[in-house]
């Protein structure tokens, strides 16, 4: 009688199972748990069971039978704060469930993902600065990130060490910002699939942007620097790209950088507006050196339209081949000096470039596309125009657009004789929104 029951517990189950869906389970449960006790009970057929929650987390329980075997489950389920199900996964050797392992189930998502030829929608905020963030912060690998763009053209993602974990983490963040739609596998590691956002249609009128013509302002233009003076050296705190944990010129979320360094302080004025403050990193050895590297900014500072500059109050001048900066909160311009091996006669331009952040972007610029309750006047004309003064513009709109464009805004407005006809006529007639607003802000060039 009892091996009859047992048969038809067995066929039960079997039907049961074998109707259903495979069940995703972490690949230890199967490559561990379930062989130790195997070999721990080599002569007896333990009931074996499994649960995965939504958290992602697993835990198992065995027994001499069933209701012994879902009782240590469940001690061990609810010991673990899982949410889920216990499930009959063998009986012995014997495996009576249907399931996936998270390799098998990621093969399967890998397989689906390197032949799709879907156009994912999504926000350009997505594709430049959070996928970028989340490739930089895990180099080495090869996260599944996963993207959702809502009815109300909103956006969110989630990403994972496989394919379940991103889905999950996509639809956490979905739900909390109560976005309707659907999480996609956007990329794996660097391998994305095509996407469309808001600006894939625009086109570019330059594609080296600002390095397309370095000779609107140059060293023999007028400066209204005045004086320099030296003040102390002493230790301070700054910003050095040399010292970054990873290196994401792209976004703002670099890990690293802040340092303390001895550095020669000096104070430099001019005919009108604030005075500054330059700091140059003592690795140029000497008072004499370093004051070179001070007047040479200083007298560009003076170059500069005087708009630029009503918010700049310090500049931080180190050695090394990085990327300038700006600190909009400190009105402080960060100058890597060996970047002008590769940029010659560009200093000027990129000076401008930096100001714009610090003085502009708190003004007119978009600050954060994900802030669809607030359209700035810059991000109208954007749209109006529907062109890139340049392919970094375009690939970083709410944030280096308005930085981009003022420096050919400069050109066409007040030397348009340092530039080519073509370029006059490429940049008039390609962003005529953006050169109007900027004309109706009456600046002190």
């Amino acid at each position: 009688m009892k091996k009859l029951l047992a048969i038809l517990f067995l066929n039960l189950l079997w039907c049961e199972t074998s109707n259903a869906e495979d069940y995703n389970i972490c690949n230890w449960i199967v490559k561990e748990a379930y062989a130790d006790v195997l070999k721990e009970y080599p002569k007896e057929k333990r009931y074996f069971y499994v649960v995965k929650g939504d958290n992602e987390k697993c835990e198992y329980g065995h027994g001499q039978d069933e209701t012994s075997g879902f009782s240590d489950c469940e001690k061990n389920r609810k010991e673990n704060g899982i949410n889920g199900e216990c499930k009959l996964f063998a009986i012995g050797k014997k495996k009576v469930l249907k399931y996936k392992t998270e390799s098998k189930y990621n093969k399967e998502i890998k397989k689906n993902f390197m032949t799709s030829t879907e156009v994912i929608k999504t926000c350009h905020w997505i594709i430049s600065e959070a996928y970028v963030d989340v490739f930089t912060s895990h180099p080495k690998e090869k996260r599944y990130f996963y993207v959702v763009k809502g009815d109300d053209e909103r956006c969110e993602y989630g990403h994972g060490h496989d394919a379940n974990s991103g889905l999950k983490d996509c639809e956490k963040h979905r739900d909390a910002e109560s976005i309707n739609g659907e999480c996609k596998l956007l990329a794996i590691g660097k391998k994305m699939l095509k996407y469309e956002t808001q600006w894939s249609a625009a086109s570019v009128i330059f594609k080296d942007g600002l390095y397309t013509d370095c000779d609107v302002i140059t060293k023999k233009d007028p400066t209204i620097f005045q004086n320099l003076s030296f003040i102390y050296k002493k230790s301070v705190d700054g910003y050095d790209r040399r010292k970054e944990l990873y290196q994401d010129r792209l976004t703002s979320n670099n890990e690293g950088g802040w340092i303390n360094f001895e550095a020669f302080i000096f104070r430099a004025e001019f005919e009108k507006g604030p005075d500054i403050y330059i700091r140059v990193n003592s690795e140029f050895k000497t008072k004499k050196k370093a004051e070179k590297q001070a007047l040479k900014y200083a007298k560009i500072v003076g170059q500069s339209p005087q708009f630029l500059n009503s918010w700049l109050r310090r500049i931080t001048i180190h050695k090394g081949d990085k990327f300038w900066g700006a600190a909009r909160e400190s009105g402080d311009i960060l100058i890597h000096t060996g970047m002008l091996k590769r940029f010659k006669k560009c200093e000027e331009e990129v000076f401008i470039h930096e100001l714009a952040h610090i003085t502009l972007d708190p003004i007119i610029g978009i600050r954060d596309e994900r802030m669809k309750v607030f359209v700035v006047p810059w991000q109208k004309a954007m749209e109006a125009d529907n062109k890139f003064i340049s392919k970094y513009a375009k690939d970083y709109p709410h944030r280096e657009d308005v930085a981009e464009t003022i420096n050919w805004w400069i050109a066409v407005r007040c030397k348009p004789d340092k530039i080519s006809k073509s370029a006059y006529k490429k940049i008039t007639e390609g962003i005529p929104n953006r050169l109007k607003y900027l004309d109706e802000q009456n600046y002190d060039t």
